[in-house]
């Protein structure tokens, strides 16, 4: 594996945000069908990586805390050649398995200067087809934040015009938690260990699970909201707020399960001004928030009212009052190492009909052009996580709009794969 790195620096503390979501380590996978120039990545990613140390950094301790050290120890690089063709991948197949990655240990909470946070991959197949797997520590950002560094190095790859500067300032978070005075939170959360956390999201989202892709038309989901507007009062709802809504209310209405439960959402908070952070701030900004889910309820209420509880739950979600007070509670109850988070109660014990829906509908995924086009195709560990919902762009030249990745009990979707097949706003094509 080679080490791809940039220039040293100095040492930045996580946010709270930061330490709640390190427990994780995604990957994704970015598919080519025009193969991708590997000397011009690594070219490209030398001056990213300056851009955004954290990337070619390494986790440290640092008086009792945890720390991101920009010491320039680099990120790891490996390039495989596969001597088969690419496999035919879309939503009749939509999961990937390409080669693995080099064996290292999950780098989260263990301070090891040679464990790289972040790992690259190319792989490279005999038809001249490409894929990019992303494997990187939570700990360093969420969805968005790994879009917007992918799409800065794709630019400078191809020789665009680049993008406005990452924010790389974690302290903005920081300062937010340490000064707010309303500390809130402390009848919502429950101190937990780390591996307590993780071994019950493990055995709560263990199959068996079945995955099912489904393709949405951007011009199918416009009509759809403006459809579903006409005479709603109150906020005006988005098409996603419909989106998510549809999804919800289809997969209630093929529930074999009766009892009620919670629909987790998970929110970017970075475009909200008041925390001072922008579209292109690199790092974690997002919290999750639930909503009751009573499936015979659900299934018979109409769209646009649906739409309006998750709007009206958004807007509730990202203020600035709930998250300043969450970051407060979460960075003055933790202990000092991270070693235990401040936890939703609601997540404590997790209902049997709990869903959660990742909406991932403005990742720039048109801009991880690297030079030979846009990627046909992606898919990521998230979509393999049980009782849940990705939500993702989708690059069509005849009708661009999402693919919807769905992974549920397998009675679940053999009750649900009738009520898609009859529903034309859902396409398996």
């Amino acid at each position: 594996m080679e080490l791809i790195t940039s220039r040293p620096l100095s040492t930045v503390p996580l946010s709270p945000v930061d330490v709640f979501n390190s427990v994780s380590y995604p990957t994704l996978m970015f598919l080519y069908r025009q193969g991708l120039d590997v000397t011009r990545l690594k070219e490209a990613l030398r001056t990213v990586l300056a851009e955004v140390p954290d990337v070619a950094g390494r986790l440290i301790k640092r008086d009792g805390q945890y720390c991101i050290a920009w010491n320039d120890a680099g990120v790891g690089f490996d390039v495989i050649d596969v001597n088969t063709a690419m496999p035919d991948y879309g939503f009749a197949n939509p999961t990937v398995e390409a080669p693995p990655l080099s064996s290292l240990p999950n780098p989260a909470k263990i301070v090891n200067a040679d464990l790289p946070l972040c790992r690259f991959q190319v792989t490279r197949f005999r038809c001249s087809a490409a894929i990019l797997t992303m494997h990187i520590s939570h700990v360093l950002c969420d969805g968005f934040g790994r879009g917007w560094f992918l799409a800065r190095w794709a630019r400078i790859c191809r020789g665009a015009p680049a993008l406005p500067p990452m924010d790389v300032d974690r302290n903005t978070l920081i300062r937010i938690a340490e000064l707010y005075d309303k500390v809130g939170g402390a009848n919502a959360f429950k101190m937990m260990r780390a591996g307590e956390l993780k071994k019950q999201f493990e055995a709560f989202h263990r199959g068996p699970f079945s995955l099912k892709a489904l393709r949405v038309s951007a011009a199918e989901l416009t009509a759809l909201r403006d459809k579903t507007i006409v005479g709603l009062k109150g906020e005006r709802i988005s098409r996603q707020d419909v989106l998510v809504a549809k999804v919800w209310r289809t997969l209630a209405l093929a529930q074999p399960d009766p009892s009620p439960g919670k629909l987790f959402l998970v929110q970017d908070f970075r475009r909200n001004a008041e925390f001072g952070l922008g579209e292109h701030y690199f790092g974690n900004a997002v919290t999750t928030t639930s909503l009751d889910h009573d499936a015979a309820d659900i299934a018979q209420q109409p769209l646009g009212i649906l739409a309006q509880r998750i709007r009206t739950n958004t807007i509730k979600a990202l203020s600035f009052e709930r998250i300043a007070a969450d970051l407060a509670f979460q960075w003055r109850h933790a202990t000092v190492d991270g070693a235990s988070l401040a936890v939703p109660k609601e997540w404590v014990d997790f209902p049997k009909n709990q869903l959660g829906i990742n909406n991932f509908s403005r990742f720039p995924l048109s801009e991880l052009d690297f030079g030979t086009g846009a990627p046909f195709w992606v898919f990521g560990n998230l979509w393999a996580s049980g009782r849940s919902v990705t939500i993702f762009p989708l690059i069509r030249p005849d009708d661009p709009g999402y693919a919807v990745y769905i992974n549920i009990p397998e009675d679940h979707l053999r009750s649900l794969l009738p009520i898609i097949a009859d529903d034309p706003f859902f396409h398996t094509d």
